[in-house]
């Protein structure tokens, strides 16, 4: 075994990790971008829904018999 075979094995896996990782990262983060965009949505919708309930409630149409 030579000096660059041992300087291969040494290198290899570490170039092999920082590949996998940056792949691993370049995957997940539009994936958490896309979560979080969904979850401030969704909250905005709910406040509106929320709104829009209690606006309703207090309508004089609402006839309620209890």
């Amino acid at each position: 075994m030579d000096n660059g075979a041992i300087l291969f094995m040494l290198t290899v896996p570490f170039w092999a990790g920082v590949i996998g990782a940056g792949i691993l990262i370049v995957l997940l983060i539009p994936i958490g971008i896309n979560v979080a965009i969904r979850i401030v949505i969704d909250g905005i919708l709910a406040a509106r829904r929320r709104a829009r309930e209690r606006v309703e409630g207090d309508s004089p149409q609402d006839i309620s018999l209890l």
